[in-house]
């Protein structure tokens, strides 16, 4: 299975930029399950939960674009995410090979 489009390794870290509503951004125990169940079918190994970094959508001119994760947001897009209530968010998870050794904690 290949990464998602707004997923990438980082430093050891898989981060994910996601376009989310708060409220899936606060249930720590379903996102540990989304960022490890893509971590483990990509042969990574979780260590430790991950964090999670919120950003406000911009404010944006006409003629401007904001690129998030692989994709591209209008203003229009924006303003409707933004009405939803919807917020930018960085989620890290810190992983390694699933071949590698284990690093203590």
């Amino acid at each position: 299975m290949s990464l998602p489009d707004n997923c990438e390794v980082v430093a050891g870290h898989l981060v994910f930029w996601e376009l989310a509503l708060p409220s899936t951004l606060d249930d720590d125990e379903g996102l540990y399950e989304y960022v490890c169940f893509r971590a483990c079918t990509n042969g990574l190994r979780p260590a430790g939960r991950q964090q999670v970094i919120r950003y406000p959508l911009p404010e944006l001119e006409p003629d401007q674009l904001v690129a998030w994760g692989g994709r591209t947001l209008e203003p229009a897009d924006v303003q409707l995410y933004r009405d939803q209530g919807m917020v930018l968010a960085r989620i890290a998870l810190r992983v390694s090979p699933m071949g590698s050794a284990v690093s203590p904690p």
